[in-house]
């Protein structure tokens, strides 16, 4: 789900044109913007005047002019991007309809008919709209209610909160001295320490937490696809039951294994624990394979790297980092559907894709299949969930690969005594293309290089795979643009060699 699908089609295309300003550093022609909006003049006219009047109520933090056919954004001050979007999105009437649901769980028509000042043909439209956005998170709008599962409705709204409000918004809402001593309670008494902004997105889940309990009142919530199971052979599920129920039910909650479930789900995959604690890693670690489904996806994943990357050893230290993201991002998709995402994000994944090697792309698709036939997803819902996690597998391959990241190793033999010889290394280290991973080294006989740099041409015949590489005269830039040629062919050549290996 794109969030500024909750607004009108102008109020988009007024985000699109600010997020063209950000993307082609703050400046654009008008002819430009016609071409990659797609609107006429009259349109992209009133969309500037309308984009305009916006920006003027962050006190000139952010300013756009229009001059000479060209429109320039200007900054003075410090301003979010999420900031500008939250002030269209309180503004939408989709936007509305769905915290009036989050905060009374139903609505009467006639009463929001009148809060929100609409008619009752807007309101049916807007209502038609949101299902159809909802589909993605198997919800719909029904009879005045919300309906579906009970963890697809928290699930959506975090979503919806998280990542549709400023950080600050959320930040003071999530204050609440109950929620404080809960969290404080939680890691007194579990192998749990929150992040920063762990804590903040758990405060926000049990606000959201909160308001569902008291509208499930007067309704028989949707427990359904929630892994009972576990509360068969995990002790800790147990323990983590009977300590809840205590606490909510001095608030007069009723508290059952389902809400316990509900509650350990979110807290494992939306990354609110401090995984570099080392209590914190321990317990993640006990839940990588008690639910089957996760169980076979983390294994499915941890050979695919295996086979990849079957030339490298990696650390225990690195193996647990992307052993624990990996089972966090599992959990998420076995028992969540849907994603609210910010499309001004796209040009960030734009970015990632087109800098990764086609093998490694390649590997990252095939992952992503796999997983999906482990789960036997729909069509549907491969489709929604497919840019998600391909774009997080992406991510923890880009940090795997990284680690194994190619460098040349390049020996410099010059006829110099050590002094000059160690300036020398210094003066080729400055002139050398920075785009090149490479470590230089001082040539030793019985050592093993891909590169051997010198100012002389003799023989190597231990070195049989280096590629030596003679400068004219180690006085002058001469050699230069023709070393850092044949260094990024030799580059290259290594990159080759490797990802064949895939």
């Amino acid at each position: 789900m794109e969030l500024f699908s909750l607004l009108e089609k102008n109020e988009q295309r007024q985000i699109r044109l600010f997020q063209l300003l950000l993307e082609e550093k703050g400046s654009i022609s008008v002819n430009q913007a016609f071409d990659r909006l797609t609107v006429d003049r009259a349109t992209l006219k009133e969309d500037v005047q309308m984009l305009k009047a916006h920006l003027e109520t962050f006190d000139g933090r952010l300013t756009l002019e229009y001059q000479d056919g060209e429109l320039n954004l200007f900054r003075s001050g410090n301003l979010s991007a999420n900031e500008f979007y939250y002030a269209y999105l309180q503004e939408s009437i989709k936007y509305q309809i769905l915290l009036h649901l989050l905060e009374h769980g139903t609505y009467e028509r006639q009463k929001l008919l009148t809060q929100l000042n609409i008619s009752t043909a807007t309101l049916t439209r807007r209502i038609k709209e949101l299902n159809a956005i909802l589909q993605e998170f198997h919800l719909q709008i029904k009879n005045g209610r919300l309906q579906g599962s009970e963890s697809q409705i928290r699930y959506f709204y975090f979503q919806l909160l998280w990542f549709g409000r400023p950080y600050r918004v959320n930040q003071l809402e999530a204050v609440d001295q109950a929620t404080k001593v809960l969290l404080a309670l939680l890691e007194e008494t579990f192998p749990f320490t929150f992040t920063e902004d762990g804590e903040i997105m758990f405060k926000l889940w049990l606000k959201i937490t909160k308001s569902r309990l008291r509208c499930v009142k007067k309704a028989v919530p949707d427990y359904q696809n929630l892994p009972l199971h576990l509360f068969e052979e995990d002790p800790f599920l147990i323990s983590l039951q009977t300590f809840l129920s205590r606490f909510f039910f001095q608030y007069a909650f009723s508290w059952n294994q389902n809400e316990t479930l509900i509650f350990y789900l979110f807290m494992i995959c939306n990354f609110t624990l401090d995984t570099s604690d080392k209590r914190v890693q321990g317990f993640l670690l006990e839940e990588k394979y008690k639910d089957d489904l996760v169980g076979e996806l983390n294994r499915t994943f941890k050979k695919n790297v295996q086979d990849a990357f079957s030339f490298y050893e990696f650390t225990e230290e690195f193996s647990q980092k992307v052993a624990l993201t990996v089972m966090q991002n599992h959990y998420r998709l076995v028992y969540f559907r849907g994603l609210v995402s910010v499309f001004g994000q796209s040009g960030l994944k734009q970015r990632i894709l087109e800098n990764q090697e086609q093998q490694l792309l390649a590997l990252c698709k095939k992952m992503t299949q796999q997983s999906f036939d482990i789960l036997g997803l729909s069509d549907e819902d491969r489709l929604h969930a497919g840019l998600e996690l391909y774009g997080r597998y992406i991510s923890i391959l880009v940090m795997v690969f990284k680690k194994v990241e190619l460098r040349l190793t390049i020996a410099c033999d010059f006829p110099y005594e050590r002094l000059m010889s160690d300036i020398m290394m210094e003066i080729i280290h400055e002139r050398l293309d920075r785009s090149i991973k490479f470590d230089l080294v001082s040539y030793q006989k019985g050592q093993s290089y891909d590169v051997i740099l010198t100012g002389q041409n003799k023989e190597y015949p231990s070195q049989q795979s280096a590629q030596v590489f003679v400068l004219t005269s180690s006085e002058y830039d001469f050699d230069f643009p023709y070393l850092n040629q044949f260094l990024r062919q030799c580059y290259l050549q290594k990159i080759k060699l490797r990802m064949d290996k895939l």
